[in-house]
This record gives C-alpha cells, structure tokens and sequence, in this order.
C-alpha cells in the first residue's frame, strides 16, 4: 500500500479488508446499484476503497482480496483504490501479516494541479510569439495576383 501514488494506473495489489460500508445508488432510470466503500489493508498501511456494481459482492470484511490492474483517483483530496471495468477483483490465498493501522494514504489531502490553460483555449501555452503582423522575411505578400493556376 505505501508504494501507491496519486493518480497511478495499472497496479496490482494484496490487503485484508478491514472496513466496509455497502449501500445502494439510484440511476435516472430507477434501477439500484451496490456500491461500498471501505479500508484495505496490508503490512505497509492501509488504503481507502471505492467500488461499483459486481465487484460489491467479491469483498466482506476479513477477507483477503487482489485489486488488479486497478486505478488510484484523488477523490475530496484525499487517495481512494478503485477498480473500473479493466480491472479484476479476485479473492487471494496469501496470507497477510499484523495489518498497519496507523499508516494510512488516504489520510494526507492531495490537491489536484490546477489546469492555467483553459484561459489559453485548446492549444495550451506557445510562449511570447511577438507581433503577429511581423512575419520576418516572409516578404511583401500583399500582391497575389501574379501566381498562375492551371
């Protein structure tokens, strides 16, 4: 757990479901979904879980589960595990030692970068171009009646 970064892809990783809480969601189209959100822990710390539909019923608190190829999203500033439909969740026959309670990373609050080139428009900063009437050694292109067109 201690080697995930904000904003990591593509790891695999072993706990111990220490927490859980599984409630239902609403769609617009009035069907429920499970989701439950929980704490995952290993010999190295623990982590803060969000999961979607399916993968609700592959987890119960104590046991011992694999999040592969899943995905590591700041969410209220703070780190949660999350696996989205690339992603498996699978129960493990490995065994996890003492679990290490007192170090959690999703108890220090990241704050996303802010984004500076929305005001720029799409193509992002292109530095100090200068005057753009002044074309170098562009010539004179007033004139562009003598080009012959076939």
């Amino acid at each position: 757990m201690a080697d995930i970064k904000p904003g990591k892809h593509c790891y695999h990783v072993y706990g111990k479901v220490v927490e859980l809480k599984t409630t239902q969601e609403k769609k617009f189209s009035g069907e429920s979904i499970p989701v439950c959100d929980g704490v995952l822990g290993d010999e190295t710390g623990t982590a803060s879980f969000h999961l979607v539909g399916d993968n609700v019923s592959k987890v119960s608190v104590g046991a011992i589960v694999a999040f592969r190829n899943g995905r590591c999203e700041v969410f209220d500033e703070h780190i949660r595990l999350e696996v989205d439909k690339f992603g498996k969740i699978s129960p493990e026959t490995v065994t996890i030692g003492t679990i290490k309670t007192d170090y959690n990373i999703s108890t220090a609050a990241y704050v996303k970068k802010a984004n500076n080139n929305k005001e720029k428009g799409n193509r992002g900063d292109r530095g100090d171009r200068g005057d753009r009437g002044d074309r170098g050694d562009r010539g004179d292109r007033g004139d562009r009646g003598d080009r012959r067109r076939d």
